[in-house]
């Protein structure tokens, strides 16, 4: 399709396709398709009428127009390899789904149907069982709750399911609850290069990606003052109902299952202080905003925090995770601060700091 290598960008063709409206003239651009795909997941008819022309064309079309059938109860076309992200509004419409001989791998049941989930009796797991929190149906939760044991099979971070070696665990926050989902990010302008704050694409990358539409929405203003777009007000952002209970976590032990709730609140405060027990069970795979800074923190005032961090397996995480150069080479340098104040010099020989040891990576501080 020739549209999708043209880079133009026009904000009243993103808005109107976000309101299911028409396709734009140029989609070279991931927010052009992050606001194509927002579309077609919030109104059946574009998926059933100008954005039906887009199955086959990218992965992330097919998956959207698909999820889409599904949500509307109908049973989409589907091939060996493909992948079901989203759940039908219907319990007939999954039973049929389910018997469909070619589909690989289902996402968890909605978790307001009871009776179809006591009927499949599938394996209890983690992201039923907090999605059935998060919603308000206990029924579900309850039942899953009651188990000797429920499993972690689904990985919301990068849009996996794991049937093999499949091993009990707790809810730990890990799951791309619909609450969470419904927070939306309004777009700006993309642009080519970005000397300021923010991003220069137009959105920021969200932790979780089940939409694959960054949970994008129409901007606050109107970027260009066109007369044609109505824009509401921007709205205070009101205090998430479980923050309180995430912030009284904050100074109590934590519970085998962790509240409904982002636990982002608690991750830099266990690096800040160099809470070994606490940081492993809390940090994601991802890191997020000033956990790195915190994690510096926690290592010059707690050696056995730094000595963990120290090991090749942490250093490695650390390189994957954290952004740039810069950031790992101050997280080395304050392992090196911290074991010079606890009188350990093994890692400094005196004749051989600058061949072991980049001059990047020694302390400026200690």
């Amino acid at each position: 399709m020739a549209r999708l290598s043209h880079l133009a960008f026009r904000e009243s063709e993103a808005i109107a396709a976000i309101r299911g409206q028409g396709l734009p003239s140029f989609m070279g651009r991931q927010l052009i398709r992050l606001c194509v795909i927002s579309g077609i997941r919030h109104h059946p008819a574009f998926a059933e009428g100008p954005s039906k022309a887009l199955h086959g064309i990218l992965l992330e079309f097919t998956r959207s127009l698909n999820a889409q059938a599904i949500m509307s109860n109908r049973i989409p076309d589907i091939g060996e390899d493909a992948q079901i992200d989203d759940f039908p509004t219907a319990s007939g419409t999954l039973t049929s789904l389910m018997k469909t001989p070619t589909v690989v791998s289902l996402p968890d049941t909605p978790a307001c149907y009871l009776d179809l989930y006591l009927e499949l009796e599938v394996l209890p797991k983690v992201s039923v069982a907090e999605e059935a929190r998060a919603n308000g149906n206990t029924a579900i939760f309850n039942a899953i709750m009651a188990q000797p044991h429920i499993y972690s099979v689904m990985d919301d971070y990068t849009r996996t399911i794991s049937l093999s070696n499949v091993q009990p665990a707790l809810l730990n926050g890990d799951t791309a609850v619909r609450p969470m989902l419904d927070i939306k990010q309004h777009f700006s302008i993309p642009h080519a290069r970005w000397y300021g704050y923010g991003s220069s694409n137009g959105f920021e990358p969200q932790r979780y990606g089940l939409g694959e539409d960054m949970n994008i929405t129409e901007p606050e203003i109107n970027i260009y003052g066109l007369d044609e777009y109505i824009f509401p007000a921007p709205k205070p952002k009101p205090t998430p109902p479980w923050a309180a209970s995430m912030a009284s976590l904050l100074a109590n032990p934590l519970p085998q299952d962790l509240p409904m709730g982002d636990k982002d609140i608690l991750i830099p405060m266990a690096a800040y202080y160099g809470d070994i027990d606490r940081y492993v069970r809390l940090r994601r795979p991802v890191i997020i905003r000033g956990e790195n800074y915190c994690i510096v923190r926690g290592i010059y005032h707690n050696t056995m925090f730094a000595n963990w961090f120290s090991r090749p397996e942490n250093i490695e995480r650390a390189l994957a995770i954290i952004p740039g150069s810069n950031g790992l080479q101050t997280l080395k340098a304050a392992i090196h601060a911290r074991f010079i104040m606890s009188n350990d010099l093994s890692r400094l020989p005196p004749d051989e700091i600058t061949k072991k040891i980049p001059v990047s990576e020694l302390p400026h501080l200690i």
